[in-house]
């Protein structure tokens, strides 16, 4: 992704580095942002995942980078549009997430844009996973 290379190399320096993973990826940080990422109330398990998966080997990595903002592909549309199947695209409101090129997406043929951001954030499989699996349904077995 795009970000910022010297946030990058600010958040690696060694005297520090350490210090940042441990505080991003503490039990009562990943809570507020799970909870930032979904309406309903976050599921202990849920959590319990999130903290083991950021204590994993190489797991240092995805933290610094996502605060450095090189976690987003800023070519990502290129990579939709050779997409020949047909793809649903499901959103809700998402604080870290680029809406910005929806509609590009939206002139694709193979293509469905469902907006959730009225009854979820980006978490939609738990906020509102009855209307998500309508959506998958109605995808995969077209009337």
């Amino acid at each position: 992704g795009q970000g910022s290379d010297a946030a990058l190399r600010f958040l690696r320096v060694p005297a520090w580095s350490q210090l940042i993973f441990d505080t991003l990826v503490s039990r009562p940080v990943l809570r507020f942002f799970l909870q930032l990422s979904q309406r309903t109330p976050v599921d202990g398990g849920l959590a319990d995942y999130a903290y083991l998966s950021s204590h994993q080997p190489g797991a240092k990595n995805a933290p610094l980078r996502f605060v450095a903002g090189k976690l987003f592909t800023p070519g990502i549309v290129d990579t939709y549009r050779a997409l020949s199947q047909p793809t649903l695209v499901a959103y809700g409101r998402d604080s870290f997430a680029r809406v910005d090129q929806i509609d590009t997406l939206r002139r694709l043929k193979n293509f469905t844009l469902r907006d959730f951001s009225d009854c979820c954030n980006a978490l939609i499989q738990y906020d509102c996973l009855p209307r998500l699996a309508a959506e998958i349904d109605r995808l995969i077995n077209p009337t």
